[in-house]
């Protein structure tokens, strides 16, 4: 793990537990204002947590990319290689129904009676 990515998390643990406790504590206190000031900071946290986690590391969108394109380079090479072993298959059979032919243009024909 990176260790800016390190110091995010715990940042948003502590902000998180500073905010829990304070709603809690506050809340005990019986200062509602307070409470309701760290419930919503809580919210704005969990919310900026969110959309920070929705947008992606750009490394890792080019890890997934180039592991994407490295699938679809081995599938096309696989499908290459099939289509070369096919080739030469007509290949062999067009050569040995040439020779088959030739074979029997050079027999003469048997005479019926």
């Amino acid at each position: 793990m990176a260790r800016s990515s390190r110091f995010w998390r715990i940042g948003a643990a502590v902000y998180f537990f500073i905010n829990a406790g304070g709603a809690i504590f506050a809340a005990a206190q019986g200062e509602t204002m307070h409470a309701f000031a760290h419930i919503a900071l809580l919210v704005v946290g969990v919310g900026v947590y969110g959309l920070l986690r929705l947008k992606s590391d750009p490394v890792e969108q080019e890890t997934v990319a180039a592991e994407q394109a490295n699938q679809r380079i081995s599938h096309l090479e696989q499908s290459l290689n099939s289509i070369a072993l096919n080739v030469e298959r007509i290949g062999e059979a067009q050569r040995f129904e040439k020779k088959i032919l030739e074979e029997r243009s050079e027999m003469p024909p048997t005479k019926e009676k």
